[in-house]
């Protein structure tokens, strides 16, 4: 310890200026952000593949998908129901047009065509479909569409009506689509349909509606020269919101014998086709051809032609799709079928 008064002076310690800040360049903005789009579509890419490929789908009605996945052994089939008198009445402008004289077909069940058997059918596929920016690809050679009433549902969502079936369409892990279609006494008709399609990991297109009023795709009774024309509005299933309003024409075309499962088989062939009227965010231009057999009550062959565009952001994603599917095997749960002997090239008419 100092005890005299000399005053001791200590060297500044001189404050060191602060450092520069990095500089970037064009070049290396660019690079970075290049980089985080890698990072975000390599994240886009796993999920993908190894969570949205591995799991079906959810919809807002109808319950559990009925994918390739084995949620299908869970689903318990149900009989058909009685048709009751003056179900489904068509609440809507529609007008049908019936000619004279020619062949009809009265329904085997008073009022309404019974339920198809529940199961899956398998069709071979032979068609493409094609989204902006990801181009056009081909369909895998078969698909399954399983009908089948499900034993659970959300507690939030509708049930099935008593006269109301699932058809869920598999066509690849990258493309599903739910028909809920109700069976009555004015013909057989869509209440609600559902699809997810993903190209890659930077698009999928889905869309869900509850049809106001359903729209038919087949006429009861049939009648060559049929025609039925209605408007409805395809309604969002958990706001309500109108997503669009479609015009809509069925026909039927005449009566055809193709070969079904082997055997020749004289099915009905109908014609619907669809027209979004503009103004909403979803414009839909699709026709459907039917070959529909009345002994199965199911389409056992049918070709579609669909154009399609989705408000996304400030513009908007295009999408058509063209294919034609032919029954070839159906399988009833916990069973499979051998597939159908190939039918002659007479019997493969076009639409």
């Amino acid at each position: 310890m100092r005890t005299d008064d000399t005053t001791i002076v200590q060297r500044a310690i001189p404050v060191q200026p602060a450092p520069p800040k990095p500089t970037y360049t064009p070049g290396m903005r660019r690079a970075a952000y290049f980089a985080g789009l890698i990072v975000l579509a390599s994240a886009a890419l796993l999920y993908q593949n190894n969570v949205r490929a591995t799991r079906p789908p959810e919809f807002a009605r109808g319950g559990p998908f009925a994918s390739r996945e084995p949620v299908l052994n869970q689903i318990t089939l149900n009989g058909s129901p009685t048709p009751l008198p003056g179900l489904g009445s068509l609440h809507s402008t529609a007008t049908l047009v019936a000619p004279k004289g020619g062949g009809s077909y009265k329904p085997i069940a008073p009022g309404a065509f019974t339920f198809p058997e529940l199961g899956t059918y398998i069709y071979d596929v032979k068609g493409s479909e094609e989204a902006t920016a990801f181009g056009r690809r081909d369909y895998p050679p078969e698909m399954q569409m399983t009908v089948h009433r499900p034993t659970t549902q959300g507690s939030s969502e509708p049930s099935l009506k008593p006269d109301e079936l699932d058809f869920d369409l598999n066509f690849s892990t990258e493309h599903e689509e739910r028909e809920i279609v109700a069976y009555r006494a004015t013909g057989i008709m869509f209440t609600y349909e559902a699809g997810t399609i993903t190209f890659g990991p930077g698009f999928t297109r889905s869309s869900e509606a509850t049809y106001s009023p359903p729209m038919t795709q087949i006429l009861v009774p049939l009648k060559v020269g049929a025609k039925l024309t209605g408007t409805s509005e395809a309604k969002d299933p958990s706001s309500g919101t109108v997503t669009r309003t479609e015009d809509w024409t069925v026909q039927v075309l005449r009566q055809e014998a193709i070969a079904v499962l082997g055997k020749t088989t004289v099915t009905w062939v109908v014609k619907i086709d669809r027209q979004s009227r503009p103004g909403t965010s979803e414009q839909d231009t699709r026709s459907r051809t039917y070959w529909f057999d009345t002994s199965r009550r199911i389409w056992v062959k049918w070709y579609e032609n669909f154009q399609g565009s989705q408000d996304v952001g400030p513009g908007a994603i295009n999408y058509s799709t063209e294919f034609t599917a032919t029954l070839k095997r159906f399988d009833r749960l916990g069973t499979q079928s051998t597939p159908a002997p190939e039918p002659s090239a007479s019997a493969s008419p076009s639409p």
